[in-house]
């Protein structure tokens, strides 16, 4: 067991819960690692730069991820221009991925006999037509074209009120129309490479203890990690992973691995596999491997650290998942051999 803050190295320091994944990514499992400074700085250069990537983002909107704010993020954010059936809109996706009509300026016209007031809102948004309409005509009545009309407080009054009644009467209008939402997003491997390291380091703290923590290795990742705590932190991302012995990318070998432990939920499922050799990192589907060949541990003591995002988290001995796996594996399969045998007896 390591005593004081495993990144600033204060033995004497007061320790803080560290969500070993992050919070707002649906991380759940938890250790007192880190004192509270360290705990947030962490948090704003190794976390945060992670989580505003937009895959994350669109990760945290799939998965319904509110983290500590409480608050899904929308990485399609802004206004778009799509062709609907009557023409183009302007729109907006709210946090569930859902299209709102991005409302225009309310236009008013004079008619023969009187005034035609135009008004384009979302459906969502139908309840606050009166107040749109009143505020509009209240404005133009105040106007120096509206006082030229001469008219009294109760025709205004009226002119208002009508208004209203016939917006309201008015019935909404649903427009299916499917439409695609483009857009140009750029990929920080450094921070997603950072964050896997910090992932890594922290498991590796926690599975091999002192050894770890005062060898070469835990030295190389922690001053790598300290380095990145500062606003214009810069590194050459292949060095650097050659330097850690950390390879930034999983193998063909190791995703149909991870896809047959999760269930094929690797992408709804964050994973630390400690094993002989080393530790494997995966989070939404993409991770890193770091080698240890000095710090092995034996079959029976290897360890999976396993988050479901928003779901069950657990720390548990690795050959208990893999029997897990292979229990779903051989129940799926009596499932479809007795369906075929039922389908042949049919026949």
């Amino acid at each position: 067991m390591i005593s004081g803050c495993i990144l600033c190295e204060d033995l004497n320091a007061e320790l803080t819960e560290e969500h070993i994944f992050p919070l707002n990514a649906g991380g759940g499992l938890h250790a007192r690692i880190l004192c509270k400074d360290c705990n947030s700085i962490l948090g704003s250069y190794v976390d945060g730069p992670y989580l505003r990537q937009k895959h994350i983002e669109l990760a945290r909107m799939t998965y319904k991820i509110k983290g500590r704010a409480r608050a899904i993020p929308q990485p399609l954010s802004g206004v778009h221009e799509v062709q609907g059936n009557r023409g183009p809109m302007r729109i907006r996706l709210n946090a569930a991925g859902k299209a709102i009509v991005v409302g225009s300026a309310p236009s008013l016209r004079p008619v023969e006999d009187g005034l035609e007031l135009t008004v384009h809102i979302d459906a969502t948004e139908r309840e606050n037509l009166p107040v749109i309409i009143r505020s509009t005509l209240e404005r133009h009545f105040r106007s120096q074209e509206g006082l030229a009309k001469g008219w009294t407080l109760e025709q205004k009054e009226n002119a208002i009120r009508n208004a209203i009644a016939g917006a309201e009467a008015t019935p909404t209008e649903t427009d299916h129309t499917p439409f695609n939402v483009r857009g140009t997003w750029s990929l920080c491997l450094k921070a997603v490479f950072t964050e896997h390291v910090k992932v890594l380091y922290e498991v590796a703290c926690l599975e091999f203890g002192k050894a770890f923590f005062h060898s070469e290795e835990g030295k190389k990742l922690r001053t790598f990690l300290r380095e990145q705590c500062r606003p214009d932190a810069d590194f050459d991302l292949e060095s650097v992973a050659l330097e850690l012995r950390v390879v930034p990318i999983l193998s063909d070998e190791i995703v149909a691995l991870l896809d047959h432990l999760t269930d094929s939920s690797r992408y709804a499922t964050h994973l630390v596999i400690a094993v002989r050799g080393g530790l494997v990192c995966s989070m939404f589907g993409s991770g890193a491997i770091l080698s240890l060949d000095s710090f092995a541990l034996d079959d029976d003591d290897s360890k999976v650290y396993f988050n479901k995002v928003n779901g069950r988290c657990r720390v548990m001995p690795f050959p208990e998942l893999i029997h897990e796996a292979n229990s779903r594996t051989r129940e799926c399969l009596s499932s479809e051999l007795s369906a075929s045998s039922q389908e042949i007896s049919r026949r």
